[in-house]
């Protein structure tokens, strides 16, 4: 079988300590952890000679396929779209004047065309305190456009617990949910699964989920196929043994996203040797990790880097 070349945007958020103090359930504070350009990582790989990429363990095979793709035609594809469809898949003003503008000319790092590509937002949440020995937390993310390559994706959380001396304590996850939503891009429309499954990690403690970017839904109600994913997120619940109080926890939420791929099979690891939640993905040609960032989560909500 021929070998997959991937392309991961691996990012990564480290958050920490939270006061384990009884709070009931609290509203959702959010704090935003990455933006990052689709092209901008595609561009990490493109520019690079053959004899780097070969270095760095892609096949000839691939590196021809590779050098196959045309941003070019992707771009005066889409400047065939009428500007309602270039708002419906979430384009701004802006990127629509820069869409249907475009010309053909050779797209690099350095186009214009750089501010139409689509980015991924990614963010992590304090949910609430349920108890003295839990603490709820959110990991998701959101695309601002349609992305490039639509391929398989994975979303991927770890965890540290914290007694109240700083001292690693077990816990376990529950009450987890994990969605995505995809969306039509010719009426806008958002079609919810729910019922996205988690599988334990393997090494770490951590969940993971994966999903296609383009899944196709048929709408018998209205014939809307919803083909691109929008947004997702994880939510969960860590609790301790019941007798030793949850002080804190540092958590580490990534996404990997796939290009010029079909079907890749995604894998995750974490190393938290140092006392920190790093997560990165496999296979690793080229990785690229962004965004680490550290907070502090206090039990009445309130998010800060630290």
């Amino acid at each position: 079988m021929k070998k997959v070349l991937a392309l991961l945007i691996v990012l990564i958020l480290c958050l920490t300590t939270v006061n384990s103090i009884y709070a009931v359930e609290k509203r959702e504070n959010q704090i935003y952890s990455f933006c990052v350009s689709e092209l901008d990582t595609y561009f990490d790989l493109v520019e690079k000679t053959d004899e780097e990429l070969l270095a760095i363990g892609i096949s000839p095979e691939d590196i021809n396929y590779l050098r196959s793709i045309s941003l070019e035609k992707y771009f005066s594809d889409l400047k065939k779209c009428t500007i309602k469809s270039l708002r419906t898949m979430g384009y701004t003003s802006y990127q629509i004047g820069l869409i249907k503008s475009y010309n053909g000319e050779k797209i690099t790092r350095k186009s214009k065309m750089m501010a139409a590509s689509a980015t991924v937002n990614g963010y992590m949440s304090y949910i609430s305190t349920p108890s003295v020995y839990s603490i709820r937390y959110r990991y998701s993310w959101s695309w601002t456009g349609v992305p490039v390559f639509g391929n398989k994706d994975m979303m991927s959380t770890a965890w540290i617990g914290l007694d109240s001396a700083g001292y690693t304590l077990n816990v376990s996850p529950s009450n987890i949910s994990c969605s995505v939503s995809y969306y039509s891009t010719t009426s806008g429309a958002y079609k919810y699964d729910s019922s996205v499954s988690t599988v334990t990690a393997t090494g770490f403690n951590g969940k993971n989920a994966s999903f296609y970017v383009r899944e196709p839904y048929d709408d018998p109600s209205d014939g809307t196929s919803y083909v691109y994913t929008k947004n997702g997120r994880m939510t969960l619940t860590l609790t301790s043994d019941g007798t030793t109080q949850l002080a804190a926890i540092k958590v580490g939420g990534a996404y990997g996203h796939a290009q010029w791929t079909i079907g890749v099979s995604i894998s995750a690891s974490c190393n938290t040797s140092s006392g920190s939640v790093g997560i990165s993905f496999s296979p690793t040609p080229a990785v690229t990790t962004l965004a680490v960032k550290t907070y502090k989560i206090t039990a009445t909500g309130i998010m800060t880097q630290i």
